[in-house]
């Protein structure tokens, strides 16, 4: 990254690593998720809501639920879903959003970026675009693009890295399926997948020779990535080996998240999903087939292909 802000955006990185470096206590985490995956189980379906479009993406942002759609349109709800608000920054389906202090990320699939608050916003162009992701706490899209990658800065209005996939780095080209909780590496995915040190842009390890992953997602605690592949099911690695740890099912996993440790994936003919990582054990399961998922600390909202939105609480959450 190039210029005061990519300064500015490796330090932020090499703080965060540093704060993490005391090491992963696999006692505490085990006692976390124990009371984690305990109020997964006990879960349980709240509202749901027939909307006007099928949800691309899914984000809870200061209490609002916000839904992307293919027509670009992005409509506002509440916790309990109730209507609220609906606007549109481009005309090009919505793949993925997130938020940046007041303001809300927005990724198109035609490369727009926009970066939206208090009803007032700004859309940028990415070049060549092909794919791409937010990453986890800094206002940055890493994309993969026709000519390799290229980090854009929301609060610049501007690229602060673009690597053609001729230069000397080796970590040029591909499309990027998650960024690393440390915010240092994104998992890449090609011919081969492959994460790659967006600092350095060198690759740094490599996932499953044969596996061409076309979702992942990261864990909080860092340790852990969830893959889905092609004919494959849900593989889980360890991201301190890359060994695989764990492959739960075998059917095509479509999209990811994480909600209380668990990881939830859903996919046609499988409904949806909660599981644990690292042994495999079902948490939770739902029968539609998710298209999008979004979550709050006690609340996970996924919406499914016909259309609807659904609301799971905690106890925590109904106890409120």
């Amino acid at each position: 990254m190039e210029g005061a802000a990519g300064q500015r955006h490796r330090a932020a990185i090499q703080s965060e690593l540093v704060s993490r470096s005391g090491g992963f206590d696999s006692l505490k985490e085990y006692r976390k998720r124990l009371g984690e995956y305990a109020a997964v189980e006990g879960a349980r379906r709240g509202e749901s809501r027939k909307t006007a479009r099928k949800a691309t993406a899914l984000a809870c942002i200061g209490g609002e639920i916000y839904m992307g759609t293919r027509t670009g349109e992005i409509f506002v709800y509440s916790e309990a879903l109730a209507f609220k608000e609906q606007f549109r920054a481009e005309e090009s389906a919505v793949v993925r959003m997130k938020a940046f202090g007041d303001k809300i990320g927005i990724l198109h699939a035609n490369g727009a970026v926009a970066a939206v608050g208090d009803k007032k916003g700004k859309t940028w162009k990415i070049s060549g675009y092909r794919e791409g992701v937010f990453h986890p706490y800094l206002p940055l899209v890493i994309s993969g693009t026709e000519g390799g990658i290229d980090i854009f800065d929301m609060e610049e209005g501007k690229a602060v890295c673009a690597r053609p996939k001729e230069s000397g780095g080796s970590g040029g080209g591909g499309c990027p399926i998650d960024v690393h909780p440390c915010g240092s590496c994104v998992l890449f995915s090609g011919d081969k997948s492959r994460l790659v040190d967006i600092r350095t842009m060198e690759v740094v390890g490599e996932v499953g020779a044969k596996m061409r992953v076309l979702t992942g997602i990261f864990h909080s605690s860092g340790v852990e990535m969830a893959v889905g592949a092609r004919n494959r099911g849900l593989s889980v690695f360890d991201t301190r080996n890359f060994e695989e740890i764990r492959q739960i099912g075998s059917s095509t996993a479509t999209a990811l998240c994480e909600f209380k440790s668990a990881i939830f994936y859903t996919g046609c003919g499988i409904g949806t999903r909660g599981v644990c990582p690292s042994t495999g054990k079902e948490l939770f399961r739902a029968d539609e087939t998710g298209t999008a998922f979004g979550s709050e600390p006690e609340t996970l909202y996924v919406s499914d292909e016909n259309r609807n939105v659904h609301r799971y609480c905690t106890s925590l959450n109904k106890e409120r």
